[in-house]
């Protein structure tokens, strides 16, 4: 399931938005960023607000997202200080502001640098 919302330029699906920018939501840019709107799904079964020209972002499902650094199955991720992108949160920090949790991981990639995972929103 999604929702289209009106977005500052197109992006790819993935790509982890925050709400602001010079529309309704723009990529996120920065770690644990309360203005999480979610993740541009790539085909939902149910869109809502489709007759709005936008971005398909995902709000329950399974979906790819943009991460960075290495994931396992279960982990917490959240927007990540790379553009666009989520990032694991370390087993020891403190709980997270709920409003900035992307999903969990639903794979194990050990991988550096930017690529896509299957995520639960």
């Amino acid at each position: 399931m999604a929702e289209n919302y009106r977005a500052d330029k197109d992006y790819e699906p993935g790509t982890v938005l925050v709400f602001g920018g010079e529309a309704e939501v723009t990529e996120c840019n920065s770690f644990c960023d309360s203005r999480l709107a979610g993740v541009v799904s790539t085909a939902p079964a149910h869109l809502m607000n489709s007759d709005i020209e936008g971005v398909a972002i995902a709000l329950k499902g399974r979906v790819p997202c943009k991460v960075e650094g290495p994931v396992k199955k279960g982990d917490i991720l959240v927007t990540g200080p790379v553009a666009g992108t989520a990032t694991t949160l370390a087993k020891d920090s403190a709980t997270p502001n709920p409003y900035c949790v992307v999903g969990k991981c639903l794979e194990d990639n050990n991988e550096s640098g930017v690529r896509i995972v299957e995520i639960a929103v």
